[in-house]
């Protein structure tokens, strides 16, 4: 019989699922009329210093405007509508926070501040409807985190990253994806992040600490996007076990129990993004025990978890696709 407890570990991703807008009003209000419990979403901040809840740094994917979240202006261009039907504004985080308030007190709202400046503002709306008990902050920005928790010591924050826990699990990760890098590039570069073809080189350095002294690490992909293999030390490590947060790991095909595990004994919550299908769910509980699992489906908070049967344990092979020396030189081209 499995301990795994969809209400208390699984945790729903922008509320993919719950209505035909990701991070919308409706799709909130139908979640709190299920068993979810836990619940993550982004913010951006517009040109009018308004913190929505959006996940793009562009407005194209989700919306029925154009350009950049932070040079949209409510007050030139009228409101900001999600894009489809039926039609319905993007919420601001106020309005997000206030209708958390009136539903269930059992609900905690994981943000996840995409843009570093805003965290005076966010301490501001937690605080205004009283869910200073019930929020988590996510950043994949060190220094956001470090404001949060400067600014009120009493909310876990959770510092994102991509564990690269060995140097062969990680470039057997990128060998069996030659494309990665491409897709990416043209973001990167539009984005003024630099050239992404640089991991093959910074992997062989990304045992690097983090502290909040600077927006990025020395050595690593030139954006908030941080490649690390050993947990988060330093001023930031003391900062997440003082506010009682963790760590987000992505992708959790490279995450190992035995990470998790050192995780836990340093005094380190985990979640892991994200898992879709009921079985991974499952074997990835059992095997890693993370505090937290993140999933598009909303089905999966009422779902039987115990026709799940155990899964018959076989003998890893320790043949891989793109074995790799740790002392081969330089990541695969």
């Amino acid at each position: 019989m499995t301990t795994f407890d969809p209400t208390k570990h699984l945790l729903s991703h922008r509320l993919h699922g719950f209505g035909p807008h990701e991070g919308s009003l409706s799709s909130l209000e139908s979640a709190l009329a299920t068993s979810v419990r836990h619940i993550e979403i982004d913010t951006r901040v517009t040109g009018d210093g308004e913190l929505m809840v959006l996940h793009d740094a562009k407005l194209d994917r989700v919306t029925n405007s154009e350009g950049w979240v932070r040079e949209f202006r409510s007050s030139l261009q009228g409101p900001m509508t999600f894009l489809g039907e039926p039609e319905e504004p993007v919420p601001t985080l106020d309005a997000f926070l206030e209708t958390v308030k009136r539903g269930r007190s059992d609900t905690t709202i994981f943000i996840d501040i995409k843009d570093h400046g805003t965290e005076t503002e966010h301490i501001r709306l937690v605080e205004k409807h009283d869910l200073v008990e019930r929020t988590w902050f996510l950043s994949w920005i060190p220094e956001a985190l470090a404001r949060i928790h400067q600014l009120n010591k009493n909310i876990p924050i959770c510092f994102c990253y991509l564990p690269l826990i060995r140097w062969k699990r990680a470039a057997v990760f990128l060998a069996q994806r030659p494309r990665m890098l491409q897709r990416i590039q043209p973001i990167a570069t539009r984005k003024g992040w630099g050239n992404m073809d640089e991991v093959h080189f910074h992997i062989n350095d990304f045992d690097v600490p983090v502290n909040p002294s600077g927006l990025l690490m020395e050595r690593g992909l030139g954006c908030p996007i941080h490649l690390l293999q050993n947990l988060p030390d330093g001023n930031l490590g003391d900062m997440i076990r003082a506010s009682g947060g963790g760590i987000g790991l992505t992708p959790p095909s490279i995450t190992t129990a035995a990470y998790l595990e050192q995780a836990r004994e340093e005094g380190f919550h985990t979640l892991l993004f994200h898992i879709d299908t009921p079985r991974r769910i499952l074997d990835t509980y059992e095997n890693c025990q993370p505090d937290f699992i993140s999933t598009d489906r909303a089905d999966l908070f009422d779902f039987d978890w115990a026709e799940i049967k155990p899964r018959r344990r076989r003998k890893q092979s320790r043949n891989v696709k793109a074995e790799i020396s740790p002392d081969t030189p330089s990541a695969p081209a």
